[in-house]
């Protein structure tokens, strides 16, 4: 019987049609998912075929029945209807069929949101080496840029097996005959991204951005995620991360790199803007610069400079070779000794982030209007909503009552310091409501109940962190008792 998980398998077995991509060929670290852990995955050239043969219009996609009947080289292969898949032909038993399948419900269905996002991966990696729908794989195989769509199609490879293995698909009897009518679906229209009913988000925009390179800055309140954002963003793109962390009396050497003594005697140690050139010369790289704003106003003469472009024409009568440039334009970075280091400008993403605001230690009041100028996207970020608090709380709580409470207790100190003559010096922000979440957890497994959890923690935790202190360092009693106060009314109703 047709087996969906078996022809899974099935794919690893089969040929690859690429010379540039065998078939136990090592999915890199950078293109497998973060769930597969140390496991080590394979390329499944089953799914690369299939992806082409979509690509290449020889599939047709028939909207039917509340469903879709997949068409390969004008024989009715099979119709899916949510997670039923219904067989129309003995083809259907051909290890091809269901990471076709797998494609085609990434395409149609939401059952598979990360398949769609590295198909539309590779559809773009396709673009850049001038390749549109529907591709000529004669055109692919001869190309010389196809390192691009390599490391796509091991995404893809790595996703679509991954997410298809989820998935409780219930196979139909084999039917005869295809549904009758239906509308068929135009498949370059699908292979676009989908319009956003709403505005991106700051994850999507720092996403979108990394694939072509260029700067961010991010700005809101502490505890926004502005940090995580880039993070995140590094991970799921399958970027090199390198970080460098804000602080007063940093020197253009702590950036770029210096002469440091070490057990083999004084040595050059590439600082973090050195590093992510080197790494965006060989990879995608994201160059975090957090709390950029602590740093002495001088000390961002260095950044500016390097994020100037030049072509590579001008690169070249600068000095650079010709053999070490890649892409149209090119970040260039000075050395102390006169060296100079490109990375191509699609391979680094730039994020800055900064915790504006009148109680964050800060050695700048406002950005040089020479580094606004080169910065790409600023994405500004406030306080989650509800939604989101609730459910960040309630996965670290694991107590969707506790996460409310939590909930409840931030939006009071947000009241109080908005409040006209407000006793607090800030609010709560997201992690200190999940140390606030912890510290309950920890009072309850030790036998307290959950309103005296809470207030001890309020004491340990809330307080010395919203409450102003005095010149001696003394809590101020009055907003220490107010802030308590309001939390065991408005938040534990005692």
């Amino acid at each position: 019987m047709f087996n969906p998980t078996d022809h899974l398998d099935n794919a690893y077995q089969v040929s690859s049609e690429f010379d540039f991509i065998a078939k136990n060929t090592v999915i890199p670290d950078a293109q497998k998912l973060k769930e597969r852990g140390p496991e080590m995955t394979m390329y499944a050239p089953g799914i690369g075929n299939a992806a082409f043969a979509l690509l290449n219009n020889q599939v047709e996609l028939r909207s039917t029945e509340g469903g879709t009947t997949i068409s390969l080289g004008g024989t009715p292969l099979l119709h899916i209807k949510d997670l039923e898949w219904t067989p129309l032909d003995r083809r259907a038993e051909h290890a091809l069929t269901t990471p076709l399948t797998g494609l085609v419900m990434a395409l149609t269905t939401e059952r598979l949101p990360r398949s769609y996002k590295a198909l539309l991966s590779l559809v773009q990696n396709l673009n850049k080496i001038s390749l549109a729908f529907p591709v000529n794989k004669n055109a692919l195989a001869s190309s010389p840029n196809n390192s691009l769509v390599k490391n796509a199609l091991l995404r893809l490879s790595d996703t679509l097996d991954w997410e298809m293995r989820q998935l409780n698909i219930v196979v139909q009897p084999s039917i005869a005959s295809s549904p009758a009518g239906g509308t068929q679906l135009n498949l370059a229209t699908l292979l676009r991204p989908k319009p956003a009913g709403k505005l991106s988000s700051p994850k999507e925009r720092l996403a979108r951005l990394a694939q072509r390179g260029g700067t961010a800055l991010l700005i809101g309140p502490p505890g926004t995620f502005k940090t995580e954002t880039a993070k995140q963003t590094a991970v799921q793109e399958g970027m090199q991360l390198i970080i460098a962390k804000g602080a007063p009396g940093v020197e253009d050497r702590d950036f770029i790199g210096g002469i440091y003594p070490t057990e083999k005697g004084p040595q050059w140690i590439d600082g973090p803007l050195s590093r992510a050139f080197v790494s965006a010369s060989q990879g995608k790289t994201l160059l975090l610069i957090d709390e950029v704003l602590r740093y002495h106003p001088e000390n961002l003469n260095v950044i500016i400079g390097a994020m100037d472009t030049v072509s590579t024409e001008e690169a070249v009568a600068i000095g650079i070779p010709r053999s070490a440039l890649t892409g149209d334009r090119h970040y260039l970075l000075s050395l102390p000794n006169g060296d100079i280091l490109p990375a191509p400008y699609e391979n680094l993403l730039w994020v800055m982030t900064t915790n504006i605001g009148a109680d964050h230690l800060q050695t700048a009041d406002r950005f040089d209007a020479a580094l606004l100028s080169r910065i790409d996207l600023i994405q500004e970020y406030t306080y989650p909503d509800e939604g989101q608090a609730t459910a960040l709380y309630t996965k670290i709580a694991e107590d969707p009552d506790l996460a409310a409470l939590t909930y409840q207790a931030e939006l009071v100190t947000r009241d109080a310091l908005q409040a006209e003559g407000t006793l607090l010096v800030r609010s709560l922000e997201a992690r200190k409501c999940i140390a606030l979440i912890r510290e309950v957890r920890s009072l309850e497994l030790s036998g307290v109940d959950r309103s005296s959890a809470f207030l001890d923690a309020v004491d340990s935790i809330v307080i010395p962190y919203c409450v102003p202190r005095d010149l001696n360092g003394v809590l101020d009693a009055e907003a220490a008792e107010m802030l308590r106060r309001r939390i065991e009314e408005e938040v534990l109703g005692l």
